[in-house]
Order: structure tokens, then C-alpha cells, then sequence
């Protein structure tokens, strides 16, 4: 009869057990690390394609009835629509560099508050104008949601004393002529943008799976939201 070793059983055991901690262990190193490196380079793609004094937000024009201050809508499309375009092309070489599913999604876009010049309390807050890329499809959106989400909270804050903390005090503009050669008084300019960029790609299919297993999102991304204000267009 064949003679049982306990000892070698419970040895087995514990190298087993060994093993699944080893194997967890070096899944989670992995997984820590490809996020990490991944997180890394959204954002330092969100900090290098969003800038808060890239763009002049504000144009100020000169009418038969006076002095107007409106924004700078083109520019503002422009730059959106160049660092959309930018942005997708460096996510693009990343995700094949990596040899990654071919999926991310790079989205840009602002909304204008509108103030009181007199008291600078927020009036309203324009839908978001965006571009949003997928992958290689380039399109116009009024979307954005993932986007949106962040964006329309920071364009609605406002002091305690109901003031947006957007609004700028503006000695340049604080007499402003009118139609009848009257002179009125502003304390503020009328708006300020709010623009914010979101860029997310797949990350690798086993750091994605296992990002999943805890509780984690299987995408890398970073989103960012600057505030245009003050600077106009002559």
C-alpha cells in the first residue's frame, strides 16, 4: 500500500497558494503600472493642447452706437478644432505604438457665460459649442457628455455673494459710450469662456479585463477646464 505523505500534500498547498498570490500580485504590478504610464500621457496631452492664454476670448468693436464687447467666437473655433486635431494625432501614435485597440476619443469645447456688466452675476450660460473626434471620424458635435459634464459646473459657479468668479472687474471698459453720446457705467466685462478638453483611449486588453476585476475604469483619461477671460481682440 502506498503510504500518504501529509506533509507533501500541505507543501503542494501552499505552493499552489504561493502561485495565485504571485500571479495576483504581478497582475496588479502590471495593471498599476500600464495605468500609470497611461495616465501619465493623457495628461500631459491635456496640460500641452489646452492652454488658458492661447486664444483671445473677446473681440472689442467699435459701432455707430458706441463700444461692443462680443466673443471671439471664430478664434475660439479654430483653436478648438486645431488642438481636437493635434491631440487625436498623438493618441493615434501612442495607440499604436502600444499596439492597442484602435479606439479613443478626443473632445474640445467651451461655453460662454453671460454676466451682468453692472453687477456680474451670471445672466445664463450658452449651450457648449464642441468638436469631438472618434478615432478617425472627425465631426462637429453638440454633445460631448463626457465633456459637458465637467464643464457646465465650472461655468455656473458663483461666489457667496451670487457674483460669477468669472466676472472682471474692468476699469478699461468701466464707461462705455451710448447711442446718444451718453456715457453708462460697467463694472465688469459681459462674458467669460469656460473651455475644457477631455482626451480617452482603450488601454491593453489584459490591463483593461483586470482593471474591471478592481472596480476600475478600462480606459485612460484625463479632462481639463481653463477659464478665458479679460484678454479681447482689437
Amino acid at each position: 500500500m502506498r503510504k500518504i505523505h501529509p506533509e507533501r500534500g500541505i507543501a503542494l498547498l501552499e505552493l499552489g497558494t504561493f502561485s495565485v498570490v504571485l500571479f495576483l500580485f504581478l497582475l496588479g504590478v502590471f495593471v498599476a503600472s500600464d495605468r500609470y504610464n497611461h495616465f501619465g500621457s493623457a495628461k500631459r496631452i491635456v496640460d500641452r493642447y489646452l492652454s488658458d492664454d492661447a486664444v483671445k476670448p473677446l473681440r472689442f468693436l467699435r459701432s455707430n452706437a458706441g463700444f461692443e464687447i462680443e466673443v471671439n467666437a471664430q478664434a475660439l473655433d479654430d483653436y478648438t478644432s486645431a488642438m481636437v486635431s493635434a491631440a487625436a494625432a498623438e493618441i493615434a501614435a501612442i495607440v499604436a505604438r502600444h499596439e492597442l485597440v484602435d479606439s479613443y476619443t478626443v473632445q474640445m469645447g467651451y461655453r460662454v457665460v453671460e454676466l451682468d456688466a453692472n453687477s456680474g452675476t451670471v445672466q445664463s450660460v450658452r449651450p457648449i459649442e464642441c468638436v469631438e473626434q472618434h478615432v478617425t471620424n472627425h465631426a462637429t458635435s453638440a454633445q460631448c457628455a463626457e465633456l459637458d459634464a465637467v464643464l457646465l459646473p465650472y461655468a455656473q459657479r458663483t461666489s457667496p455673494s451670487g457674483t460669477s468668479i468669472y466676472a472682471v472687474p474692468s476699469a478699461f471698459l468701466g464707461r462705455q459710450e451710448q447711442g446718444s453720446g451718453a456715457l453708462e457705467e460697467h463694472q465688469y466685462l459681459p462674458f467669460a469662456v469656460v473651455i475644457g478638453l477631455r482626451v480617452s483611449w482603450s488601454l491593453d486588453p489584459l490591463s483593461g479585463i483586470a482593471s474591471l476585476d478592481f472596480g476600475l475604469p478600462r480606459i485612460a483619461f484625463d479632462e481639463k477646464v481653463a477659464v478665458l477671460r479679460g484678454e479681447l481682440e482689437l
